[in-house]
Formats: C-alpha cells, sequence, structure tokens
C-alpha cells in the first residue's frame, strides 16, 4: 500500500469512529436525562413490558374524550410513552 491509500484508509476509520462515538453520547443523553417535565391525565388504554435486552414499560394513555359531555363525539387522542424504570411503572 502507498502511504496515500494509508492516509486516504485512516482518514475513514477516524470519520467511523467520531460518528459511533457521536452515536453513543447521543444515546447516553436520549436515555438519562429528561427535555421535558409535566403530567398527563387521561384514560389508560394499554400498558405492557416489552424488549429483549432493554425492558422497558410500554403505554397508550387516552388524554381526550374525558368526561361524559352529551351530544358530542368523543375523539380519541392516544399519547404513547415508555418507563425504564419499572419501580416507577407500578404493574
Amino acid at each position: 500500500m502507498s502511504s496515500e491509500q494509508k492516509s486516504s484508509a485512516g482518514k475513514w476509520l477516524f470519520i467511523v469512529i467520531a460518528v459511533l462515538v457521536l452515536i453513543g453520547v447521543l444515546t447516553f443523553l436520549g436515555f438519562n436525562f429528561t427535555y421535558s417535565e409535566g403530567n398527563r391525565a387521561g384514560i389508560l388504554i394499554k400498558f405492557s413490558e416489552k424488549g429483549y435486552v432493554f425492558k422497558t414499560c410500554e403505554g397508550e394513555l387516552n388524554v381526550a374524550g374525558l368526561g361524559n359531555i352529551s351530544n358530542t363525539v368523543q375523539m380519541n387522542q392516544p399519547w404513547t410513552f415508555s418507563v425504564t424504570n419499572k419501580a416507577i411503572a407500578i404493574l
């Protein structure tokens, strides 16, 4: 291999490693820090435990159609959520 080919291969290796590190950092930040706070109210539609490697509790909450208002159509607006801490998700 010439020195120019070695240099090109080294650049590609550096780019691949930099992209993998960036993906790892973004994944760490996404799973360990929250970007919003608040409460939602509604009727729990479904709740289940999913995952082969990383177990999470997944669910859907119907946030529309609360109450019983006569002569109105109740719309179903599901809000999907995921809980990674099993102690918080009381089954």
